[in-house]
């Protein structure tokens, strides 16, 4: 299979790159060594700003785990869909919005329309079957990648054997 440039997946929305993988892991590694410099700083030290600083990587910590484990397992998976997918063109249209007036986001749920072996076949953005959510997905299906997708005819990886589609960058 050759190497694309895999932008999102239906299912999960844009691709967490390397790059803010790495940045996660700097700041997992950043609170485990204040921790203990806090500790130091709290036994010689009984100010309350040196508790509060104890406190604040302890609270960060979990929710670093968290990210690393949900989009590690994301990556996984699309990386297990690239393996058996085909390359075909689709048309993408938009299914519905989500609008925030405060940061200007906008979201869109999308549809996929392509042809695979003869067959139309027609694809909504969000997990199959809604079988399971976690805390990351606040409106699971809606991404704001698929807004460079809209209207247009791009290249989709799909794998036929779990029904999932990549979109690839044009």
């Amino acid at each position: 299979m050759d190497n694309y440039k895999i932008i999102a997946s239906l299912t999960y929305g844009k691709k967490i790159s390397v790059g803010v993988l790495v940045l996660i892991y700097i700041g997992l590694l950043l609170s485990v060594v204040m921790i203990p410099l806090a500790v130091f700083c709290a036994i010689f030290y009984t100010e309350y700003e040196v508790l509060v600083c104890l406190f604040l990587p302890l609270i960060g910590i979990p929710g670093l785990f968290y990210i690393i484990i949900v989009v590690s397992r994301e990556n996984r998976s699309i990386k297990r869909w690239e393996k058996d997918s085909v390359m075909l063109f689709a048309h993408i249209s938009e299914v519905d919005r989500i609008e925030n007036g405060l940061t200007n986001i906008v979201k869109l749920k999308i549809l996929v329309k392509f042809n695979y072996n003869g067959i139309k076949m027609i694809q909504e953005s969000g997990e199959k079957n809604n079988k399971k959510s976690n805390m990351f997905y606040i409106h699971p299906g809606y991404d704001s990648i698929f807004l460079k997708c809209i209207g247009n005819r791009i290249r989709i990886l799909y794998s036929p054997t779990y029904d999932q589609v990549l979109l690839l960058k044009n």
